[in-house]
């Protein structure tokens, strides 16, 4: 089973001692049985020429860290809740019966995750070396990037469960505040669209994330999945519209050049991963949103509480058995969650109603901008399942 921990700063001045900080905390846990897969780091910064630099120092100083078994990573222009401006979210394993491969595609290191007969593909930054750029170009080569890995694991887009997209700026249009042309959302969800119409066969889509951030490209993590021993299984909401349906007026901007209408966000609210035994449930960035309408505009709390209302419905025992009938007697409980607040004043009181929820559970929240302007926070989370 996965362990996410969560590790900030003690002290330190500048990013390089910071991070070093984080670094140690992370070493010092790591024993003869847990085993990092992927580490994600969030920071505070809004300057692209110092987020490139960040990236740069952090690759060099994991490199050194972790030599050979270097995990996949990236570094997020996402202010987090921690004293210092920068904290580290780290997923590993301590089951000695895991095999876990170090891989590297150019300069981005991947993990394959290997249990039976069971090949989990674990990358992260995708998109993230390259050279600034528009957000069109900045999806293309996050994509690309990712269909080259995927190659290079004898893997395709259809094999993808889990998918977070960072977006910069995600909520900018490009026009006038009138006239919207191009929402840097959009966009992403016009690439997607593209990318999922030439690599994926399937009729399902992965769990995802579509959230901004503060400087820098559009930046992926992907979870992929290689088996014939799991069943990979999308879950919706009773309560909320699939978002590839999503209408057209609550779609940002014009159709592009020579389209007729504009392309819904492809994923899933929630895709299980089981092998009948046992299983892991992927929720996506979830949010106050019933049907396809936000919800308590404007207070925070309001859309915090159904916000977690939704995961719980969507994460719970009679949904998930709803969606799959051969499974049955499972019991089912929260693993993470990370939160995205658009107000960083927020940050307290969505913490307290999380932990009111999920006692004990891991959680990490930074600021970020929601997809809707309206949408005050996002929450996304990993469930585990039992028999």
């Amino acid at each position: 089973m996965k362990q996410y921990r969560l590790i900030a700063p003690v002290g330190g001045i500048g990013f390089r001692e910071l991070f070093a900080d984080c670094l140690g905390q992370i070493q010092e846990q790591i024993d003869g049985s847990f085993r990092v897969i992927r580490i994600v780091v969030f920071v505070d910064v809004t300057e692209d020429s110092l987020l490139a630099q960040y990236r740069q120092v952090a690759g060099m100083m994991l490199e050194d860290a972790f030599r050979e078994a270097c995990p996949a990573w990236s570094l997020l222009a996402q202010p987090p809740r921690s004293r210092h401006g920068l904290m580290c979210e780290v997923m590993g394993v301590a089951d000695e019966a895991v095999g876990l491969l170090y891989q590297r595609f150019n300069l981005t290191p991947y993990v394959i995750v290997q249990t039976g007969h069971t090949r989990e593909l674990w990358v992260s930054g995708l998109g993230g070396h390259a050279s600034a750029m528009d957000i069109e170009a900045s999806c293309v080569a996050a994509f690309d990037e990712m269909v080259s890995i995927l190659s290079q694991c004898q893997m395709t887009l259809n094999n993808v469960v889990r998918q977070w997209n960072y977006v910069p700026h995600i909520l900018v249009c490009e026009g006038d505040a009138v006239l919207c042309e191009r929402q840097n959302y959009q966009v992403l969800n016009e690439v997607r669209r593209h990318y999922y119409g030439l690599y994926r066969t399937i009729d399902r889509f992965p769990a995802a994330t579509g959230i901004g951030t503060s400087a820098g490209g559009v930046t992926m993590d992907v979870c992929a999945v290689e088996s014939d021993e799991v069943r990979v299984v999308p879950v919706d909401n009773p309560v909320q519209l699939p978002p590839y349906r999503y209408s057209q007026q609550l779609l940002v901007g014009k159709p592009p050049v020579g389209a007729s209408v504009k392309q819904p966000p492809q994923f899933e609210r929630a895709v299980m991963v089981h092998d009948g035994r046992g299983g892991v449930v992927y929720v996506s960035g979830t949010a106050s949103i019933v049907g396809e309408q936000t919800v308590g505009v404007g207070d925070v709390v309001v859309q915090t509480q159904q916000t977690l209302q939704n995961i719980g419905q969507l994460a719970s025992v009679r949904n998930i058995g709803d969606h799959d009938s051969s499974l049955s007697g499972f019991q089912i409980a929260p693993h993470y969650l990370r939160g995205y607040v658009k107000h960083v004043s927020d940050f307290e009181v969505v913490m307290r109603l999380c932990r009111q929820s999920y006692p004990g559970v891991p959680v990490s929240l930074v600021q970020a901008d929601v997809c809707r302007d309206d949408l005050l926070v996002e929450i996304e989370g990993e469930f585990m399942f039992v028999r």
